[in-house]
């Protein structure tokens, strides 16, 4: 079994990187998808789902090779 403290700093690193994310790193993707750069309502919550999706893979793929499932 891993050592736990290795995994939380390791998820913690990894973590910290996505919440790096800014409004400038989703603001193409943004414009794109709304259909223009002057439409900018709901670039924040766009900026968080994004966070929030990246860290949601990082986590399954991460994971899914440390957790052990009881049944």
């Amino acid at each position: 079994m891993h050592d736990i403290n290795y995994l939380k700093k390791e998820l913690i690193e990894g973590i910290n990187g996505y919440m790096k994310i800014t409004r400038r790193d989703v603001e193409g993707d943004y414009s794109e998808m709304v259909g223009g750069a002057s439409y900018r309502n709901g670039l924040s919550n766009a900026t968080w789902d994004t966070r929030f999706n990246s860290i949601g893979i990082y986590l399954e793929k991460k994971l899914a090779r440390n957790l052990i499932y009881y049944t």
